[in-house]
């Protein structure tokens, strides 16, 4: 887990590309395995996949993270909702 102040936890690959402004600035990317706890702490382990890049000019990286045994209790509700309520559910309305 990062210290305080830091933006990200040692030893992972967002650390270390971001150890390298060149990098950063090229476009760099890294993905790897690793424990989720490696990045939110907590005492449940969980195999997960680091993915970074580089945004060049901004000098910032982006880091997804995927923890797929790690669900949200929304989608396992998903009782298979058709189209057409999705659909009417995501159009904006306006009040009259």
């Amino acid at each position: 887990m990062a210290e305080e102040g830091n933006a990200c936890s040692d030893g992972t690959a967002t650390a270390r590309l971001n150890g390298s402004p060149r990098s950063v600035a090229d476009g760099g990317r890294a993905a790897e395995d690793i424990d989720i706890m490696d990045w939110l702490g907590g005492s449940r382990s969980a195999r997960a996949t680091e993915q970074v890049i580089g945004l060049g000019t901004y000098g910032k990286t982006l880091t997804v993270l995927t923890c797929p045994s790690v669900q949200d209790e929304t989608y396992q509700e998903d009782d298979g909702d058709d189209e057409e309520d999705l659909v009417k559910r995501w159009t904006p309305g306006f009040r009259r």
